[in-house]
């Protein structure tokens, strides 16, 4: 079986977010070892195609890691994500577009 262009195009788009998520659920899993966490994250925007991605990898870090308690903030209009991380009122920021 071999991918269409548009599926190889597909392929290497997600494949550094995949990696990326990967790579962000390790740090999540060395994060709650011996120590409960709580973990804050800011998106926007919180409706893109890809945000389904980040919730399964808060959704994997819950189910492997219960000691880290994850909190995220999806289009907050009071804080722009930048913001937010830097005034440390999150600890993670994403933007998707």
């Amino acid at each position: 079986m071999a991918l269409t262009p548009a599926g190889r195009l597909y392929l290497e788009s997600i494949s550094d977010i995949i990696e990326n998520l990967d790579m962000a659920i390790e740090q999540g899993r060395q994060l709650s070892y011996g120590k409960d966490q709580d973990l804050t994250v800011y998106m926007l925007p919180g409706t893109n195609p890809y945000s389904a991605v980040i919730y399964e990898a808060i959704a994997q870090t819950r189910e492997t890691s219960p000691g880290i308690s994850v909190k995220v903030i999806a289009n907050d209009r009071m804080n722009s994500v930048f913001d937010a991380v830097v005034g440390e009122k999150g600890d993670v920021g994403v933007l998707l577009h």
